[in-house]
């Protein structure tokens, strides 16, 4: 189920602004009244900026006797000439970068997305922004790399369906063309999932999930998911303690693990050749459109779509970000993972394109980071003869802890 995205397209409510600091410390100097700036983030000094521009009352051109109102139009000169005042600091690009869409994240999700919008024919522009192109600390490549259909949402179980057929078949799928001597190996290993219950109502659970599932297609051969008792489980698996096992659900195939670098280098590779555009970065900001005022939103008047997005590229080995580039986008992706929830509050808390007050989310994504372990464990050579060479991902129906086989 790697492909689902949310598309940002939604209502905004009046509220007090609400910033994320990134930690980013910036180089900034605009003088002794701004000395302080030196230690805000980035985000929070663009934003700060940018905002105290957008809130005054009203701008006097050079060329004018008469007030203007501020716009975006109108401060983008202002902001560009101020941030670009000392060192070069975060410098708003005056070119025009126009994409169709734009994906926030270039994990899994992020190019999968892409992949498939470019595959189905989108002739329109497609960039990724991602903030680590190392993947070094991408849920992802720190993950187990699990697939299963053992799900008791039918959507869930249809999703990880085509994401087994696409694992299955991603030598294909992802080669560059029919001579690409170079074959991408997922390593997917169909050993599958082996969720056992203890009590009545776990069984009741297991026996009403399969339900769901058989009725997903996963049945007759199709990521064959069946209910075992304590006697078949102990002839199928004999290093199982089944004393106070009542039922297991094993997914006989369709499930199992594979290898998430190898996928995502597949995809990015694919991704590239069809013309999908990388850029390595974060978003700090964004404008959003609005036909009234903020107030008619409830009543249809004003949208709140985001028409484009400040993105800071150009970040060294310090964490830090020299220039601000400005996407006009069609639509935007957030990709973005276990942190999807601050990229949305980042692009709500923004800047209108009728001038007024930043607002965040009314119903901000119920998603937030959290800090997993996995462990490496090798059993004593005296006990080789009960340890299992090939385990399926098994899940301890008590504490919720599961293991399984490398390779």
């Amino acid at each position: 189920s790697f492909f689902l995205n949310h598309v940002l397209n939604f209502k905004l409510a009046p509220s007090s602004s609400s910033h994320h600091q990134f930690g980013f410390h910036s180089r900034l100097s605009l003088g002794p009244k701004q000395e302080k700036w030196k230690q805000e983030p980035l985000a929070v000094q663009y934003h700060n900026l940018q905002t105290s521009l957008c809130t005054a009352p009203q701008l006097v051109s050079p060329a004018r006797s008469s007030p203007m109102p501020m716009t975006p139009t109108s401060i983008r000169p202002v902001v560009t000439s101020l941030l670009k005042s000392k060192r070069g600091f975060a410098s708003v690009s005056k070119s025009k970068n126009n994409v169709n869409t734009l994906i926030i994240g270039g994990g899994p999700i992020g190019l999968s997305t892409a992949y498939h919008l470019a595959f189905h024919g989108s002739s329109s522009s497609i960039t990724i922004v991602e903030r680590d192109p190392t993947y070094a600390h991408s849920s992802a490549t720190l993950s187990a790399g699990g697939i299963r259909q053992q799900f008791s949402l039918k959507e869930n179980i249809e999703m990880s369906l085509y994401g087994r057929d696409f694992l299955r078949q991603a030598h294909h799928l992802l080669k560059l063309h029919d001579d690409d001597d170079e074959i991408i190996d997922v390593q997917f290993q169909e050993h599958g999932y082996l969720f056992l219950a203890s009590s009545k109502k776990g069984k009741e659970q297991l026996i009403q999930n399969n339900k769901v599932q058989q009725s997903a297609g996963c049945g007759n051969g199709n990521a064959n998911i069946r209910l075992m008792d304590p006697l078949q489980l102990k002839q199928k698996f004999p290093w199982l303690n089944t004393s106070d096992i009542v039922l297991g659900s094993f997914g006989e195939s369709g499930e199992g693990w594979f290898d998430p670098w190898a996928l995502m280098r597949g995809l990015k590779r694919k991704c590239q050749s069809m013309g999908v555009k990388f850029v390595k970065g974060y978003p700090i900001g964004a404008v959003r459109c609005y036909n009234g005022p903020i107030s008619s939103s409830s009543s249809g008047g004003s949208s709140g779509r985001v028409i484009s997005v400040d993105v800071a590229v150009n970040e060294n080995e310090k964490g830090e970000a020299d220039q601000v580039i400005r996407y006009n986008v069609g639509h935007v992706v957030n990709a973005a993972g276990a942190h999807c929830s601050q990229v949305m509050e980042t692009l709500a808390s923004s800047t209108t394109n009728n001038g007024e007050k930043n607002h965040h989310l009314i119903h901000p994504i119920p998603v937030e980071p959290r800090k997993r372990s996995i462990f490496f464990i090798h059993c004593n050579t005296a006990q080789q003869h009960i340890v299992p060479r090939i385990a399926p991902l098994t899940v301890c129906p008590v504490t919720g802890v599961y293991f399984r086989s490398e390779g």
